[in-house]
């Protein structure tokens, strides 16, 4: 339950966000008041800013629940990909001076030309493994140690894509 003082009268919404008061009175026709005494009706904030935003010059509010609601829906299409039964394998995580955890996630060992412009073609390979964010260990670092599939790797690279997934660029012990 909002407390009292986070209740606004139109007057103080108006000095809050800095509107004069015809605005604010137009603005409240499509905000229903949290409490009526007498002639005086009270707002929360929460529910005028959606619609001041226009006349306060701000984008688009964004919607907390409809946010919370995709992030939900991407984490779970997302992790089908991080199933062992699928694509995935499991791997045992070590960081330096800490205890193995298991981490679910897809290998890869790509082989690339290393400079092909100088016209001597060199051949190498990177190994990576991607998996989610939030399955690595917390403070996961470079020279932590990684066994996939029965093979030791040291971490090299550790790169967050921003999306909840992150590449581990790994070196072959």
């Amino acid at each position: 339950m909002p407390e009292a003082t986070d209740r606004y009268t139109a007057t103080r919404l108006s000095a809050e966000l800095g509107l004069d008061n015809r605005k604010i009175r137009d603005i409240l026709t499509r905000v229903n008041p949290v409490q009526v005494k007498g002639r005086s009706k009270l707002y929360l904030l929460r529910d005028v800013i959606p619609h001041a935003a226009k006349y306060l010059g701000a984008p688009d509010v964004i919607d907390l629940n409809a946010e919370r609601a995709r992030k939900v829906k991407a984490e779970a299409e997302q992790a089908v990909f991080f199933y062992t039964d699928d694509f995935a394998t499991a791997s045992s995580y070590t960081p330096t001076g800490g205890s193995a955890s298991t981490v679910n996630g897809i290998f890869d060992n790509e082989f690339f030309e290393v400079d092909p412009l100088s016209g001597v073609g060199v051949v190498s390979a990177q190994p990576r493994f991607v998996c989610t964010t939030a399955d690595l260990p917390s403070g996961a670092a470079s020279g932590d140690a990684i066994t996939i599939d029965g093979t030791a790797y040291t971490v090299r690279v550790i790169q967050p894509e921003g999306t909840g997934v992150t590449t581990v660029v790994l070196e072959k012990d």
